[in-house]
């Protein structure tokens, strides 16, 4: 019976990691790092630069090898094809145009939604003609967020997805992500900025200095310390 309820509980996390550590020689980079994301929620690992939030990203998508702990999704040991990754940095050609972007994608990923990309990029005048090189830094970040939850995947994890955006495109990057998530999928995000996304957080995650500090939800922040999210992220660490 012990083992059915194990079975359960795992049923609704989209990702789960256990006890992640991560070392650059000497360095601990990561401690212990545990949390989870619940299917059909969004959360995030907010802190300030340097305290972790990319190497944990990479972690989760096995990009960088961990020293030790695990990463399952869905209940089950990682496998690449379930996370749609949202980088830091650009990550397109710059010398391809949108459309060819839009069918490699098709062409990679079996569960890419070519139908939804395209309709987006209509609705935010990104032709499919343009030549990423030409975008401006915003017009390429709605590009990658569009191309990136386009997919049905079981977890979407991006890192710090706004802030090098001007305020119209976070908006329009923040509607994405809410519009993409379902019942059978979480998304995990790392920012350094709370203010912009709080709206939309079910679990958040402070980390400082490659440890969890603080686990909860976003209701219970504002009814335990009577703070936003920003707020208490702003009190607590001073960022």
């Amino acid at each position: 019976m012990e083992k059915d309820n194990v079975k359960s509980d795992r049923n609704i996390y989209a990702l789960e990691c256990v006890d992640l550590c991560k070392k650059y020689g000497m360095r601990e980079a990561l401690k212990n790092v545990s949390l989870t994301v619940k299917k059909g929620h969004i959360a995030a690992v907010l802190g300030p630069e340097g305290a972790g939030k990319t190497t944990l990203a990479k972690l989760i998508c096995s990009l960088s090898r961990k020293n030790s702990g695990s990463v399952l999704i869905d209940g089950k040991p990682m496998k690449l094809k379930d996370i749609s990754y949202l980088p830091e940095y650009p990550f397109l050609n710059s010398r391809q145009r949108v459309g060819d972007i839009v069918e490699m994608y098709r062409c990679f990923y079996p569960d890419f939604n070519a139908k939804r990309a395209v309709a987006a990029f209509k609705k935010i005048e990104i032709s499919l003609n343009d030549k990423i090189c030409y975008l401006s830094r915003s017009s390429i970040q709605k590009v990658e967020t569009v191309l990136v939850m386009s997919r049905k995947a079981k977890l979407y994890l991006l890192d710090d997805p706004i802030v090098s955006v001007e305020p119209k495109s976070r908006d329009f990057i923040i509607k994405t992500i809410i519009s993409n998530c379902d019942e059978n999928s979480g998304v995990l995000i790392t920012s350094a900025i709370a203010s912009q996304i709080e709206k939309i957080l079910d679990e958040v995650y402070i980390i400082h200095k490659g440890e969890i500090k603080i686990s909860s939800t976003a209701e219970d922040i504002m009814n335990d310390y009577g703070k936003t999210v920003s707020g208490f992220y702003r009190e607590a660490f001073r960022c």
